[in-house]
């Protein structure tokens, strides 16, 4: 619960962070109606993009393992699993770049979002990398989870 004459939260995170927003948005988001969420250049299908590798392998860092082997995991965290179970009349807004080359547009643009809620295409010339991106740069792969599989980061 919101103390009275609190504004009401604003969700924001950019690709990874992104797709927390809006598994946080369709785990909580009747908790908090008046709540806003702003998910720009978001991972939306964890579950292409796990069996593709792309987004240069972030969602199998993330996640610890593959969809098969964690498929409850996925059905936990995958906004494009979960959309549907977003409230009526929340207020859930997808941002992103029209030339983004590690989040590909495409995942954006046919998220089954309801007709209520927005996309917005903006020019953009690259994506900035993600911390999993950055972990495996600085030589600390190995995932930015510990533990099993069955361990679901968002879970609040």
């Amino acid at each position: 619960m919101r103390p009275e004459g609190a504004a009401a939260p604003l969700i924001v995170g950019h690709s990874a962070g992104g797709c927390l927003a809006l598994a946080w948005a369709t785990h909580h988001g009747a908790d908090l109606p008046q709540a806003r969420v702003r998910a720009l250049a978001p991972i939306t299908d964890l579950i292409r993009e796990a069996r593709g590798g792309l987004a240069e392998g972030a969602v199998l860092d993330y996640m610890g393992a593959l969809p098969d082997e964690a498929p409850e995991a996925y059905r936990w965290e995958d906004p494009r699993s979960r959309a549907a179970l977003l409230p009526d009349g929340f207020d859930a807004r997808i941002i992103h770049g029209t030339d983004d080359a590690t989040v590909d547009i495409g995942f954006s643009r046919d998220m089954p979002l309801p007709a209520h809620r927005t996309r917005r295409r903006l020019p953009l010339r690259r994506h900035r990398p993600g911390v999993a991106v950055l972990r495996r740069r600085a030589g600390l792969a190995g995932g930015l989870r510990r533990g099993p599989p069955s361990r679901h980061p968002t879970r609040w």
